[in-house]
């Protein structure tokens, strides 16, 4: 117990809360050190732009990957994600990331467009700056518009969503929160402290397996 014994839990939480991370990731790679470098870049990019945490950064990064939208555009959707977050939370980012999405698969339809502009307004005048259109869950304008803009493909959405969160003022003038410099703290904690906990992790797992194999022989 004490300040070792409390390191020791802080570092392997971190170890396993990464771990989870890296493995959403692998699963779509397919290769540890690819996982592990892109957890290591979403990472950096989360720190760097107001609003984005890693767990936003990772969730939606997973999404999108899904969706077959390329990783320099994911990137990109990151930023503008991360200041719509500053200014009113997106709430949890895999269900942000599946409202956009179904508006591509489900054809812009205006119960999504409305759940898109219930859960953030500012994602509601992004829509409006893509499409040219006055009213964001206007769905047979925004339709028209998408046909004729070309925008048929969640790549070609998001990437016309990133585009219009570099040039909006409100998201250029966006700054961290009290809330989410607190997370990102916490963010760079985990990352710090996580070698200790993977160490601590791989002596303590076959010290178990010792340990029950010896129980078994009693």
């Amino acid at each position: 117990t004490g300040p070792l014994g409390a390191l020791a839990r802080v570092s392997t939480q971190s170890a396993f809360a990464i771990d989870e991370n890296v493995n959403s990731i692998k699963a779509l790679t397919g290769e540890a050190s690819a996982a592990e470098g892109r957890f290591q870049a979403l990472f950096a990019l989360a720190q760097k732009t107001p609003g984005l945490t890693t767990d936003i950064a990772t969730a939606l990064d997973s999404q999108l990957k899904l969706a077959n939208v390329s990783e320099g555009i994911v990137d990109r959707f990151l930023v503008t994600v991360g200041r719509l977050n500053s200014i009113k939370s997106i709430g949890d980012p895999q269900e942000f990331a599946n409202n956009l999405r179904q508006l591509v698969d489900q054809g812009f339809e205006k119960a999504d467009l409305k759940q898109v502009v219930n859960r953030n307004p500012i994602a509601g005048e992004l829509i409006k700056q893509v499409f040219g259109v006055d009213n964001a869950v206007n769905s047979e304008a925004i339709r028209s518009s998408a046909a004729r803009l070309g925008i048929t493909t969640a790549e070609r959405f998001f990437d016309e969503l990133a585009k219009a969160g570099e040039n909006n003022p409100k998201l250029k003038n966006a700054t961290e929160s009290l809330s989410v410099q607190l997370e990102k703290s916490q963010d760079r904690l985990q990352v710090a402290v996580r070698p200790l906990g993977l160490v601590l992790i791989n002596a303590i797992i076959p010290a178990i397996e010792a340990a029950m194999q010896g129980a078994g022989k009693t």
